[in-house]
């Protein structure tokens, strides 16, 4: 039986960063910063919900590494401003999903 933990992380963390991608395109930036600080703290779940094992893997690591990087620089960012940031989060999702999908 399969551990429904990492798939329903991926697709909380996937809902909440299309709340923070549609709160930042409107014209008032609507974004509270909320979706953010929930995605923060799911990042920092990702090595638990995705063991490697006995030996651990350091290409994951450095991919959840630089997507908690990336979370935090999107909520640092001012609402105006921060679609670049969320492409550069979703670019980080990208990369590890290229490779671990």
């Amino acid at each position: 039986r399969r551990d429904p933990y990492p798939k329903a992380l991926m697709n909380v963390m996937k809902h909440e960063m299309a709340r923070a991608s549609a709160a930042a395109d409107k014209l008032q930036c609507e974004d509270d910063g909320y979706a953010l600080s929930k995605l923060a703290m799911m990042g920092g779940d990702i090595e638990i919900a995705f063991p490697a094992g006995e030996k651990p893997d350091r290409v994951f690591h450095q991919y959840a590494e630089n997507l908690r990087k990336a979370i935090y620089k999107a909520g640092d960012t001012p609402c105006p401003q921060r679609a670049q940031a969320l492409t550069d989060l979703k670019n980080a999702c990208d990369d590890c999903h290229r490779d671990y999908r």
